[in-house]
């Protein structure tokens, strides 16, 4: 049997976690919210946790930092969000930690920020590419992006994991030291 080793890579002392669902907005938790890299063998995941209610981050994820104080988290596969509202007096280097976990990890966004120059190269890049892939093969794509026809079957995306990133290299800038340094040192012995 694999043995599962947890690694704690964001705390953040006190939060409110928020469910908004159907226009819809409760309270579910007051409490310490964590981020912990979950290793099981051969497969890891980043799992967010407030109180009692975990969910796993995913580089498909959207998030959204709605203010300085507010992050926003839709639940896939679900019409679900998760608010977290954190302290005014976290200490920035935290928050910092957190959002760069967040940008590595999850589909990021600052409310009110237009996409990158970068990223809307890359994604322009990405469509030209499937455009004339698709030319190559006789027009098998949506005519909206770009086909003549639409695919016989579509498929699904493939959801990509923090485990995924990390076995292709693409989490160079996480060390768990990094995020430690800057904790409580009674979290870190956590």
């Amino acid at each position: 049997m694999a043995s599962t080793s947890n690694e704690l890579v964001v705390s953040i002392p006190e939060v409110q976690l928020h469910k908004v669902e159907g226009g819809q907005e409760s309270l579910l938790e007051w409490a310490p919210f964590t981020i912990e890299l979950i290793n099981t063998g051969n497969d890891s995941e980043l799992v967010a946790q407030v109180g009692k209610v975990r969910w796993e981050l995913q580089t498909s994820m959207p998030t959204l930092r709605a203010n300085a104080h507010t992050f926003m988290f839709a639940i896939p596969g679900s019409q679900t969000f998760y608010s977290v509202l954190i302290a005014a007096n976290t200490p920035d280097e935290t928050v910092e930690v957190l959002e760069s976990v967040l940008m590595e990890c999850t589909a990021y966004q600052v409310a009110g920020q237009p996409m990158s120059k970068a990223d809307s190269e890359q994604l322009e890049d990405e469509i030209t590419e499937a455009v004339l892939a698709d030319e190559a093969i006789g027009g098998q794509l949506e005519p909206e992006m770009g086909g003549a026809a639409a695919p016989a079957q579509p498929q699904q995306p493939q959801q990509r994991t923090y485990a995924d990133r990390i076995a292709v290299g693409t989490l160079g800038s996480l060390s768990s030291d990094k995020y430690l340094s800057i904790l409580p040192v009674s979290v870190q012995n956590h």
